[in-house]
């Protein structure tokens, strides 16, 4: 804007009169305009207003009108249901509202009615004894609710003396019995139990239960709670223990005391870690002798002291046999055990053990595709293997469809030093014993790879995992997976994706 005056605005300059006569003119002038320009701003930012609430009101229209037409409200209620069953979290639901089936409930009138009415929502819950005992007179009426609501579904179980993970102070635990009685009339469509601690162990033992339908149970505690809780149990049902000892070191003394149906059970599992020692092979075997109809059993093991009794068990439907840490089998004890049982079933083996003190040790899961000619997973220990007896054991599992190798290197004797592949690491030579093909193809069923290493020095080639590659698509169709475990400043030798792009098939991960 034009000013005459400029050059004097930022001094100590005293106009003249005339020139005061002049300004006080041109100022009546300039305050005219402004009060003509904040007239038309008034007017239109009275436009702007009306403008804007008109927006508004046109946003909310087609908000609220598109939510008719919206998949959600469309979907019909038998899918939403089962989208509802998906959003319970994977172990048994607290009486939170912050997780499913509660937090359902708070979307909406009409998503609420349906997962009220839907009962396998309400068919699992852990139950905080803590926390009842505590807020007894609104969450006991509560949790007989939620029971309620589960129909005629089987019902799935937790109860715990603690709450979320948390010990409560102060709480008399002699009143879980009290609290345990609103569980009573719900007993003849228990399926899974799960049982934390002594105080729990013994306010259901006190009840003497009869559970028809409950087919598993979980139970994390003393032997000796233990015991008394499965003596006090009634279920002609039962085909699943899994059972974590805490404060009990000689559980193999003692496993065999247990009064459970051994002659039903399909599923044992005794490999949490709780502190104990593990279990003998000896005792397996007793168990075997015991449980002839098992598919699957988990354990820690401990070393046997004598031998094994030369007397075969046939277990016909064994399909899982897991013993994990600590790595104290020898491959020897293994092989010895292996003589004495047949598992024709068996579809998946996993057995940590030692070192291999002999050449001949390291033969001992030769025989072990002849005698579970459909085993499908394996883990080997390198360190109970040389390069010979590792390729001549695969050369053994031709069903085998996922391959564990773990271990920093083989075994090493003078008997084999001048094995082929002895200068590649341990990985290196895995892959290229993999991918040779001279007269059979090792593994030709294989589907997945996973080799774990901690070696800092582990490197892979780059061409060495390009023929991998080729070879898995020319000679292993259905491959699918590999996975390497490799410190991030020996990964960068490792090919590019649009490197093995052209080797991709849609299942591979």
């Amino acid at each position: 804007m034009e000013c005459n005056f400029a050059d004097r605005l930022v001094i100590n300059y005293i106009p003249s009169q005339e020139e005061t006569a002049f300004i006080q003119s041109d100022l009546a002038a300039k305050s005219q305009e402004l009060a003509l320009l904040e007239n038309s701003m008034i007017l239109r930012i009275r436009e702007l207003c009306q403008l804007s609430a008109q927006r508004v009101r046109l946003r909310d229209y087609i908000h609220s009108h598109a939510a008719l037409i919206t998949t959600p409200r469309r979907l019909p209620e038998d899918i939403i249901r089962e989208i509802f069953v998906a959003c319970l979290p994977g172990a048994a639901p607290q009486m939170s509202p912050r997780e499913a089936p509660l937090l359902l409930c708070r979307i909406c009138s009409g998503w609420r009615k349906i997962a009220l009415a839907t009962p396998a929502l309400w068919a699992s819950l852990e139950v905080s004894l803590p926390f009842l005992l505590v807020r007894e007179p609104v969450v006991a009426p509560a949790l007989v609710q939620w029971l309620r609501r589960s129909g005629t579904c089987p019902l799935s179980l937790k109860v715990s003396d603690l709450y979320q993970g948390r010990r409560i102070a102060g709480v008399d635990t002699s009143q879980y019995g009290a609290i345990l009685e609103h569980l009573r009339p719900f007993t003849d469509r228990w399926s899974h139990l799960e049982v934390d601690r002594y105080a729990v162990a013994m306010g259901i033992a006190d009840m003497r239960i009869t559970a028809p339908m409950l087919s598993s149970i979980y139970f994390t505690g003393a032997f000796a709670s233990f015991k008394e809780f499965v003596r006090s149990l009634t279920a002609p049902n039962l085909r699943a223990v899994t059972f974590c000892p805490e404060h009990t070191r000689q559980v193999d003394d003692l496993v065999l005391d247990i009064p459970l149906p051994w002659g039903q059970l399909t599923h044992l599992d005794f490999s949490r870690d709780g502190g104990a020692q593990g279990i003998s092979l000896l005792t397996v075997l007793q168990i075997f002798r015991r449980c002839t109809r098992l598919v699957s059993i988990h354990l820690q093991s401990m070393p046997t002291s004598g031998g094994l009794p030369a007397e075969l068990v046939t277990m016909r439907f064994l399909e899982t046999f897991v013993i994990t840490i600590p790595y104290i089998l020898q491959p020897q004890a293994i092989r010895d055990f292996l003589d004495q049982v047949s598992m024709p079933s068996l579809r998946r083996f996993d057995v940590a053990t030692s070192m291999s003190r002999t050449l001949e040790s390291c033969r001992f899961l030769m025989g072990l595709g002849t005698n579970s000619p459909g085993l499908l997973e394996v883990r080997l220990h390198l360190r109970t293997l040389t390069r010979r007896t590792f390729v001549e054991t695969l050369r053994g599992l031709p069903s085998l469809v996922k391959l564990t190798v773990s271990g920093d290197h083989f075994c090493e004797f003078q008997e084999e030093e001048d094995d082929d592949g002895a200068d590649l690491h341990p990985t290196d030579f895995i892959l290229a014993a993999l991918t040779t093909n001279d007269t059979t193809i090792l593994c030709p069923a294989l589907r997945e790879l996973q080799v774990i290493n901690r070696d800092v020095s582990a490197t892979v080639p780059k061409a060495r995992l390009l023929t991998f590659f080729r070879a898995c698509v020319d000679m292993r169709g259905s491959f699918r997976r590999l996975q390497i475990g490799l410190f991030r400043e020996n990964a960068r030798d490792v090919p590019q994706e649009e490197e093995i792009r052209p080797f991709f098939v849609p299942s591979w991960e």
